[in-house]
Formats: structure tokens, sequence, C-alpha cells
């Protein structure tokens, strides 16, 4: 089943652990959301602003994460799967 929270805003949102494969947050606010440790295996990403967002230890394995903001992003250097992910995102080195 697909979460599917297309400009959602989840800024702040404590979603540590969870699993969100193949989740849609295409244009979400993902602003200081703690995403620590979850499966975002797949996920859509794409314009999403997740600047200040805990990414540590998280999987980001064939995310398409085009246009999305990383501005600030904790643990972005602990992410599994960084190498994979699809498009170009801002602020995130590539």
């Amino acid at each position: 089943m697909k979460f599917d929270s297309s400009g959602g805003n989840f800024a702040k949102a404590n979603f540590q652990g969870a699993d969100l494969n193949i989740a849609s947050f295409i244009f979400g606010n993902l602003r200081e959301a703690n995403l620590s440790n979850t499966n975002l295996y797949r996920a859509e990403l794409i314009q999403a602003d997740l600047t200040g967002a805990d990414l540590t230890g998280a999987d980001l394995t064939d995310a398409d994460v085009d246009g999305a903001n990383f501005k600030d992003v904790i643990g972005l250097d602990t992410v599994k799967g960084f190498k994979t992910v699809k498009g170009k995102c801002k602020n995130c080195g590539m």
C-alpha cells in the first residue's frame, strides 16, 4: 500500500523508524521532520522541502529526490542508499 501525502504539511513530524517504502511526499513540507532510521526506499521526494530534517540512518535507496531541498539536513552522511537516488536534489552535495 502506498502512502500518498503529496503536498502534505509534515513540518516537525516524527516518523522515526517508520516504514515509508514507496511513500509519496511530492511537494511535501518535511521541514525539521524526524526521519531518522526511516525506510524511504523508492519514496517520491520530488520538490519536497527537507530543510533541517533528521535523516540519520534513513534508507533512501532508489528514492526520487529531484528538486528536493536538503538544506541543513542532519545525518546526510549516514543515509543508506544515497548514491542510488534519482534526480538532482538541492543543497545535498550532488
